[in-house]
């Protein structure tokens, strides 16, 4: 049991640290600030309240940029967008932002350029990596036109993948627009903010700046994409925590066990050792007789639990990332650690028995 709890807390820890540890694509210091607006707001007000919500920002102390989009990052919530690529249907994820985004959002250009103003009646469109290699793979899919409804739209750049359902979800086909209706967001309209300073410190001056372009404009939720990026992963950090901590404790009952089962023995068999020791038996000897009785018992939990370690990887599956489910890397260093573990302990009651004096252990019934 110690070791089926000890490997399956090894996968998780390296798959942990392969989601926390990869590059997400973007800057986890942005600021997001996810709002809510009264309802019956028309288009125009709300694209003018957007568009002035994003100025007062940019005028905040340290900020170096801000623009808005529709939906939160690292939320979940992926809007759809049906688009027509060299003749055939095609879908990929849709934000619609405005300029500025990528550069508040740290998602670096790797080809072409980023949306303008011009680009609001659909002169232009960005689409990712993904969406890119997808439809392009050999060529360069900046100036290539996709279809939007009746309306052929140019490819004006490319930005590299970000991870921004979750560090889970790998990176799907994304394209961004220019934000056109702010009324059609069903994720909600968020605001990002890149500055040289703390969070913290531009809580309350984001906060009178939303206000003071709409007092009924609230906020909903004022985090860093690095937070939202620890949430997306909190369920993964729980299980890893909770395994950890129910693995050491199997394997300490483990070890226990093990020196407890091992004194007995040592206890029960206590003429056989004196007889040795009077016979000349050598110190390294009586102590390969105990170790010999760990490293058998060791080995057959072991080999029991590596079995149903494999046994049960399928289960294991879902809930790894980066790592296989069946790595033989896990069982074989779990293994020869436990073992290792084992032996170590052995030295309790090998040194109980070197410290027989024969002619008092020959007297023991």
């Amino acid at each position: 049991m110690a070791v089926v709890l000890v490997i399956g807390a090894v996968l998780l820890m390296r798959s942990y640290l392969n989601l926390v540890g990869q590059d997400p694509g973007f800057d986890t210091a942005t600021i997001v600030v996810s709002v809510s607006v009264p309802a019956g707001t028309g288009e125009a007000a709300l694209q003018e309240t957007i568009a002035t919500t994003v100025d007062e920002l940019r005028r905040l102390p340290g900020v170096r940029q801000a623009a808005a989009s529709l939906g939160q990052m690292l939320d979940g919530i992926q809007n759809g967008l049906n688009l027509t690529v060299q003749g055939r249907g095609a879908f990929a994820n849709l934000k619609e932002v405005t300029p500025g985004f990528f550069d508040a959002a740290g998602l670096a250009i790797v080809e072409g350029r980023v949306l303008r103003h011009d680009d609001r009646d659909s002169a232009g469109i960005v689409v990712n990596r993904t969406f890119a290699r997808t439809h392009w793979p050999d060529g360069s899919a900046v100036g290539k036109t996709v279809g939007l409804s009746t309306r052929q739209v140019p490819i004006v750049g490319v930005v590299n993948d970000a991870f921004d359902a979750a560090l889970d979800a790998a990176p799907r086909p994304t394209a961004f627009t220019y934000l056109h209706d702010p009324r059609s967001a069903s994720g909600g309209l968020s605001f990002l903010i890149r500055s040289d300073g703390s969070s913290d410190a531009l809580r309350e001056p984001v906060r009178r700046a939303l206000t003071s372009v709409n007092p009924k404009m609230a906020i909903r939720e004022y985090s860093t994409v690095g937070a939202r990026l620890s949430n997306s992963v909190r369920d993964r950090s729980f299980a890893t925590l909770m395994l950890t901590l129910f693995a050491v404790a199997s394997l300490s009952v483990a070890v226990a066990g093990i020196i407890s089962v091992v004194m007995f023995t040592v206890a029960g068999r206590t003429r056989e050792i004196a007889i040795r020791m009077a016979i000349g038996a050598q110190g390294h000897q009586i102590r390969w007789l105990v170790l010999r009785e760990v490293c058998w018992a060791a080995i057959a939990g072991v080999v029991a639990g590596g079995l149903a370690t494999r046994w049960l990887s399928g289960a294991m599956t879902s809930l790894v990332y980066g790592v296989e489910a069946e790595s033989w890397v896990a069982t074989v260093v779990t293994a020869a650690g436990t073992v290792l573990l084992m032996a170590i302990a052995s030295t309790v009651p090998a040194r109980r028995a070197l410290r027989l004096q024969p002619t008092v252990a020959l007297k023991v019934e």
